[in-house]
């Protein structure tokens, strides 16, 4: 009986995306479904050559591709502890193509006053300690 399958998730969130009809296959590695939560994070891809510079815990701000007038404040979340290829190449000739990035969760503070939607890329910037000559 049809009526007996159901899918559930585990958190809250809103369907983003459905490629999958009524009938189809399901299996449990599928990416025919992709489900966003309410809350709005941010994954920021800290290069390798600026992950020692990176302290956990610290503020960040986002800002709209192409506005620099309202920026989005964001707060540290969780680091994912795996540095990882990069995989958007700017294509500047002075980027390695081998170059590896560590990703960083940041929370939405409060909503900005343009949309941000799932999949849109943000210049965001993250504080980072001066280092004073001779500290230890």
């Amino acid at each position: 009986r049809l009526s007996l399958y159901k899918i559930y998730s585990p958190i809250d969130g809103i369907v983003l995306r459905a490629e999958i009809a009524p009938g189809d296959f399901y299996a449990k590695d599928s990416k025919a479904l992709i489900i966003g939560s309410s809350a709005q994070n941010v994954r920021v891809s800290i290069n390798e050559y600026d992950i020692a510079h990176f302290q956990p815990g610290t503020k960040a701000v986002a800002y709209i591709r192409g506005t620099t007038k309202s920026p989005i404040p964001l707060t540290y979340a969780y680091t994912i502890p795996y540095v990882v290829p990069k995989t958007a190449l700017t294509g500047r000739s002075t980027e390695r193509t081998d170059t590896r990035v560590l990703q960083v969760i940041y929370h939405v503070d409060k909503a900005p006053p343009l949309p941000l939607f799932a999949g849109e890329q943000l210049d965001v910037y993250i504080e980072t300690q001066a280092h004073k000559k001779g500290s230890k």
